[in-house]
């Protein structure tokens, strides 16, 4: 993956900053097609402290499978942070 292929959002900056790569796991960071949520949504403790941990799971409202409430984003993920996240099923994960 190039560094151009991240939108140009927060996060696909920082994710060319880091060089494409994930800061915990050293895997090459994914861009493609996913859904976020359309209403305002709050963190939790649990969910701060999972993306400290986890830096490159899916952000708060990003998911790979869509609803009557979500509209179509790109989202950029680590695979092995996706894989490690508490409770996260999906039968569409990469």
């Amino acid at each position: 993956m190039t560094a151009t292929e991240f939108p140009n959002t927060p996060r696909g900056r920082h994710a060319r900053e880091l060089g494409g790569r994930c800061p915990v796991h050293g895997a090459a960071l994914k861009v493609g097609p996913g859904f976020a949520a359309r209403s305002e949504l709050f963190p939790s403790h649990e969910f701060e402290a999972m993306q400290l941990a986890l830096p490159f799971c899916l952000d708060l409202g990003e998911s790979f499978e869509g609803g009557s409430r979500r509209d179509p984003t790109i989202v950029i993920w680590c695979p092995e942070c996706v894989a490690a996240a508490p409770g996260f099923r999906s039968r569409q994960r990469p």
